[in-house]
């Protein structure tokens, strides 16, 4: 009985020497973390905010799977002829210049191509276009080409409605409307001709497109010390294009051909927040087509409109693939308000036509008077 008792003694005495070792050791650990995680909170920085996705073509808030993608660029007869053009409010930046004829033609511009029922009429290349389409780093989709764009297309991601294997792929005919103006695609046949291609669709990670824009949600850049310019007149010939500032919504509506400029699809006139415009030099690159070279690489002026605005900038491309970027006349880079941009290349040696207004009337007697 005693051996027993002395036992359950000894057993008892081991325990307590046990539990008071782990508790020391416990206690020490405790020292060594906390020491640790003081030294840890000295050393660590703050956590850098992540930004939202924005369109790279607005600034405005956009999913993150779209902002990763390479834009389409889509090529859009500017005829009298080619009346309605539809799908062209749906772009984010469109792109006008003068080519034969003293007409101009335009390159849209979609982040977003995923929902757009008719893209018409759709017309062929210039090598410039190519260019400011590859210093987005577009998808490029056209009917046709000059000879001169023709070997430019080589660098590019090409949607080409002459190539047979995009026929009723991308691009179909319209049989109610006279050719060459009948020339149609929509998202569908945008993908399809995609797919067909085995286009890559997303950015490289570190591509920039050259667009800076205001990222504040609620205050927008005014240009306080910019001049007037309640009516804009890039001074296009054939179309007599204008832009009036609606001050209520705070956009530049768009007339031509003398009325309302209107998107097919929706009948509406259309808007945009933002207009560029660069002076370019040029010069007629093939006599008997008329084919001009309108040089947008390089560098030259122009002009940034925005909220019944504007301030004289310089534009700067280095070469054919690089995109463009805008400055200030204090060299510091032009900041843009969110929103859809307009870009009008205008010759250099004709932007005495170009001209702001107080009003239409005053626009048309000017007009007159030229």
């Amino acid at each position: 009985m005693k051996k027993r008792i002395l036992s359950i003694a000894l057993i008892a005495g081991l325990c307590v020497t046990l539990f008071a070792a782990c508790g020391k050791k416990q206690e020490n650990t405790a020292t060594v973390t906390n020491d640790t995680l003081s030294s840890a909170e000295v050393e660590t920085e703050e956590p850098v905010e992540e930004t939202e996705p924005r369109n790279p073509l607005t600034g405005e808030l956009m999913d993150a799977k779209l902002v990763e993608q390479k834009p389409m660029t889509f090529m859009m007869s500017n005829d009298i002829n080619a009346r309605p053009q539809y799908g062209i409010s749906k772009a984010d930046v469109v792109y006008e210049a003068p080519m034969e004829g003293e007409e101009t033609r335009f390159m849209l511009c979609f982040q977003d191509y995923s929902d757009i029922k008719l893209l018409m009429p759709s017309r062929s290349a210039r090598h410039y276009f190519v260019y400011w389409a590859r210093g987005l780093d577009s998808i490029y989709s056209h009917y046709g080409q000059s000879w001169l764009a023709k070997p430019k297309l080589k660098k590019i991601d090409d949607l080409n409605g002459m190539d047979g294997a995009l026929a009723n792929v991308t691009y179909f005919r319209d049989p109610s409307r006279k050719a060459p103006h009948n020339a149609y695609s929509n998202s569908d046949g945008l993908k399809a001709g995609i797919k067909k291609m085995k286009y890559k669709t997303k950015h490289k990670d570190s591509f920039k497109n050259g667009f800076n824009f205001n990222e504040d949600d609620e205050t927008e850049i005014e240009l306080t010390d910019g001049t007037d310019a309640k009516v804009f007149d890039p001074g296009y010939y054939r179309a007599s294009a204008w832009f009036v500032y609606d001050k209520d919504k705070k956009v530049y509506k768009r007339f031509q051909w003398g009325e309302k400029h209107l998107d097919g699809n929706t009948n509406k006139q259309l808007a945009v927040k933002n207009i560029l415009v660069q002076a370019c030099d040029w010069s007629v690159a093939d006599e008997k087509h008329g084919y001009l070279d309108v040089k947008v690489t390089g560098e030259g002026t122009g002009y940034y409109i925005t909220n019944g605005k504007a301030i004289k900038i310089t534009w700067k491309k280095a070469k054919a693939g690089s995109p463009t970027y805008y400055y200030k006349e204090d060299g510091s880079e032009l900041v843009l308000n969110q929103g859809k941009t307009w870009i009008c290349a205008v010759k250099k040696d004709k932007m005495d036509r170009t001209a702001f207004y107080d009003s239409e009337e005053a626009m048309k007697e000017a007009r007159a008077g030229q």
